[in-house]
C-alpha cells in the first residue's frame, strides 16, 4: 500500500475516468489544491470568473463524458452556481471542486472571509442541494476517499453534477491509495431481468401492432448514452425518424428514413403531421418545454407516447423503473434473433428541410445565411449554437453525416455557448480522432455578456472558428416584448480588433462585416475560412 494526499486521489479519480483538464478559477483556499493538479499530470486551464470555469466543464463533459472545476469556498462557488443549475438541467456530470477553509479554522468559529457574520461555513453548501446529485465536505481523512468515490460513482449513475468541499488542511491528509486499484463504476447496474422482460415485450407489441410508428430523438439524457443503440434501432426498425434542436447530431440525417426536425407548430407542416398524427412515437430524452415545441404547441394523443428517459420507460402513461440502454440493448437483441413481422418502410413524401424561396443575392437575410451556412458544415464538425437566434436558424438545416451540435435549449442560459465551447474545444483539442473542427455559434447579444471567454480560446490555442451574428441587439428577445425598446440594444463591438485586444499569441484572422448574400456565398467557398488552423471570426 503507498500513501497519498486527499488531493491527489481525487485527481488520480479523475483521471482515471478520462478527465485530463480541470477548468476554474485560482484563489486562496484553493491554492495548495492547485499545485497537485500538475503532480498528477493533469492540466489546469484557468478562466476569467467561476461561471466560465462551470460552464467550461460543462462543454468539455459533454464531448468527453465527464468534466470538473474548482472554486474558492463562498463568492468563488456562489458564482458558478448558475452554471451547475444548467449541468443538472441537462443531465451533464460535472465535479464541482470547492476548496474550504481549514476545519480547524471551521471548528473554533473563527470569521474567515468569503463568509458572513454567523460563520456557518455549510450555508453556500446548502444553496447546491437542488442542483447537485450528490454533496461531501471532507473533514475527516479516515473517510475521504470513500466519500470521493460515493459522490464520484453518483456524478456517473446520475449523469449529474456533483459537490466535493475540501479544506485546505485535509488537501494534504495522508491516505492509502488502495481503493484506486478498484475502478469506480461507470455503468449502472444491471435491471431486473423480469421486469426488463416484460418493457421489451411490450415495446415489440407496439412496434408490430402500430401503423404509423415514428421515433423522436431529444436530447434529455441521452447524450453519451445511447447514441449506437438508437440509430441500430432506427436501422432494424425502419421507422420514420426525427430530432428536436438538442437532438441533432445523436442520428445521421442522410438515412432515407430520416424526417426532420419537430418543434410543435414552428415544424415544416409534413413534419407536424407526421409525428402528431403517429400512433406511437418512441420518444427518446423528452423534455416538452416551451421552447423546443414551439411555445408548447406540440398536439399528439397522450394515449401513443412512449417516452424513454435514462432511467425509466414510459409507455402509454405506465412507468417502468429501468435503465434505458440496457432495455434498448435487449429490444435490439431481440429484434435481431425474431426480425418484426411487418418493417416499416419509411416513405418521405416530403423534403425534410424545405427550403423557402431564398434570395442569392442582395442585403444578408436571416434565410440566406443559414441556408448558405448548411453548406459550410462538414464531417467532423462539432458546432456549438447559442440559444435564441442561433439554434432556430440552424435547427431546420440538414447536417452531413458526422456533424455534431450542442445547444443549451433546456435551461437556456443566454451566453452558455461561448463560455461551454472553451470546454468543448479544449476537449476536441486533446483528442482529434471524430472531430476536426469546433464552431461557435452566436447572436452578438449573447456574445456581449461572454466577449471575455475569447481570452481563454486564444491562450489554451484552440483556434475555433467563430460565426457572430449581428442582428441588433438581444434580437431573440425583442419580439417578446420591447422590439424597439433601448433595454434590448447593446455596445456594438469592433470584432476586427476583438483578438487583437488578448494579445493572441497565434495566428488570427477576421472576416466582415459580412452585409451581403454574394459577400457570404465567397467566403463561405474562402479555403483560409474553412480550415482549423488559427483563431478565426466571421461577422455577418
Amino acid at each position: 500500500m503507498t500513501q497519498v494526499k486527499v488531493g491527489d486521489y481525487l485527481f488520480q479519480r479523475l483521471k482515471q475516468i478520462g478527465i485530463a483538464s480541470i477548468f476554474g478559477v485560482p484563489r486562496d483556499y484553493e491554492h495548495v489544491l492547485l499545485d497537485l493538479v500538475f503532480s498528477n499530470n493533469l492540466q489546469f486551464k484557468g478562466n476569467p470568473n467561476e461561471l466560465v470555469a462551470s460552464h467550461a466543464a460543462d462543454g468539455y463533459a459533454r464531448v468527453k463524458k465527464y468534466g470538473a472545476f474548482v472554486t474558492t469556498f463562498g463568492r468563488g462557488e456562489l458564482s458558478a452556481y448558475g452554471g451547475m443549475a444548467d449541468q443538472y438541467t441537462e443531465f451533464v456530470p460535472v465535479a464541482h471542486i470547492v476548496g474550504y477553509p481549514a476545519v480547524t479554522a471551521q471548528g473554533k468559529g473563527l470569521i474567515m472571509h468569503h463568509n458572513h457574520e454567523n460563520c456557518e461555513s455549510d450555508t453556500y453548501r446548502k444553496i447546491s442541494t437542488g442542483i447537485t446529485a450528490a454533496i461531501t465536505v471532507l473533514t475527516n481523512s479516515a473517510t475521504a476517499t470513500a466519500e470521493i468515490d460515493r459522490v464520484l460513482n453518483m456524478m456517473i449513475h446520475e449523469s449529474r453534477p456533483v459537490y466535493i468541499g475540501i479544506p485546505i488542511d485535509i488537501a494534504y491528509a495522508v491516505v492509502f491509495d488502495t481503493s484506486l486499484q478498484i475502478p469506480l463504476t461507470p455503468e449502472p447496474s444491471q435491471n431486473d431481468p423480469e421486469l426488463e422482460c416484460t418493457v421489451v415485450s411490450e415495446l415489440r407489441i407496439w412496434m408490430e401492432t402500430k401503423m404509423n410508428p415514428v421515433m423522436v430523438i431529444d436530447g434529455n439524457g441521452m447524450r453519451n448514452v445511447c447514441t449506437e443503440e438508437i440509430n441500430e434501432l432506427a436501422k432494424l426498425t425502419g421507422f420514420p425518424i426525427f430530432v428536436t434542436v438538442p437532438g441533432k447530431g445523436f442520428v445521421n440525417e442522410t438515412l432515407p428514413s430520416f424526417g426532420g426536425t419537430y418543434g410543435g407548430a414552428a415544424s415544416h407542416a409534413e413534419v407536424n403531421r407526421a409525428v402528431e398524427t403517429s400512433d406511437a412515437i418512441f420518444w427518446f430524452g423528452s423534455f416538452l418545454n416551451d421552447v423546443k415545441t414551439g411555445g408548447i404547441t406540440t398536439d399528439f394523443d397522450k394515449a401513443t407516447f412512449i417516452g424513454l428517459q435514462r432511467s425509466s420507460v414510459e409507455i402509454s402513461s405506465q412507468t417502468f423503473d429501468v435503465k434505458t440502454k440496457y432495455v434498448l440493448q435487449a429490444l435490439i437483441h431481440s429484434l435481431q434473433q425474431a426480425p418484426l413481422r411487418r418493417k416499416t418502410e419509411a416513405k418521405m413524401t416530403w423534403n425534410p428541410y424545405p427550403e423557402r424561396h431564398i434570395t442569392t443575392r442582395g442585403p444578408l437575410t436571416q434565410d440566406f445565411v443559414w441556408h448558405a451556412l448548411g453548406d459550410f458544415f462538414q464531417k467532423g464538425d462539432y458546432i456549438i449554437s447559442d440559444t435564441g437566434t442561433s439554434a432556430s436558424g440552424i435547427g431546420p438545416k440538414r447536417f452531413a453525416e458526422g456533424v455534431f451540435m450542442h445547444n443549451q435549449a433546456i435551461f437556456g442560459s443566454t451566453g452558455h455557448a461561448t463560455e461551454a465551447a472553451v470546454g468543448c474545444f479544449q476537449a476536441i483539442k486533446e483528442d482529434r480522432s471524430k472531430y476536426k473542427r469546433g464552431i461557435l455559434v452566436i447572436g452578438e447579444g449573447s456574445f456581449h455578456l461572454t466577449v471575455q471567454t475569447v481570452a481563454d480560446m486564444l491562450r489554451f490555442a484552440l483556434k475555433p472558428i467563430i460565426l457572430i451574428l449581428n442582428s441588433g441587439g438581444h434580437s431573440i428577445e425583442r419580439p417578446a416584448h420591447g422590439r424597439r425598446a433601448d433595454y434590448n440594444d447593446i455596445a456594438v463591438y469592433d470584432y476586427s480588433a476583438i483578438a487583437q485586444a488578448f494579445r493572441p499569441a497565434h495566428r488570427t484572422q477576421y472576416f466582415g462585416p459580412i452585409r451581403t448574400a454574394e459577400e457570404l456565398t465567397a467566403l463561405i467557398g474562402n479555403p483560409a475560412v474553412r480550415g482549423n488552423d488559427c483563431f478565426t471570426v466571421r461577422s455577418p
